[in-house]
């Protein structure tokens, strides 16, 4: 803050004692934090966990679908429909 002033002579910040102004409000301070979510998504422990555990479980239920799917795919008998016929 000293330097601050040194630097702004012509609009210094008054305080009194050792309390010192908050330099930003709450729901700027929230809105950084939602920020720097968004950017670096680590910011937070708890969000970093939530997105890295989201991520892995679309993953594994993606593969399980598939999985499922060419397993129907090879054991199912092979039938031919019309539409499929060469004429």
């Amino acid at each position: 803050m000293r330097g601050y002033n040194k630097d702004h002579i012509e609009s210094p910040i008054e305080y009194m004692g050792n309390k010192l102004p908050m330099p930003y409000s709450l729901t700027e301070i929230d809105r950084i934090k939602d920020f720097a979510n968004h950017i670096y998504a680590n910011y937070d422990l708890n969000g970093k966990a939530m997105w890295e555990n989201m991520a892995i479980g679309m993953g594994f239920g993606h593969f399980t679908t598939y999985l499922n799917a060419t397993i129907g795919n090879y054991f199912s008998k092979k039938r031919l429909v019309e539409s499929d016929k060469f004429e």
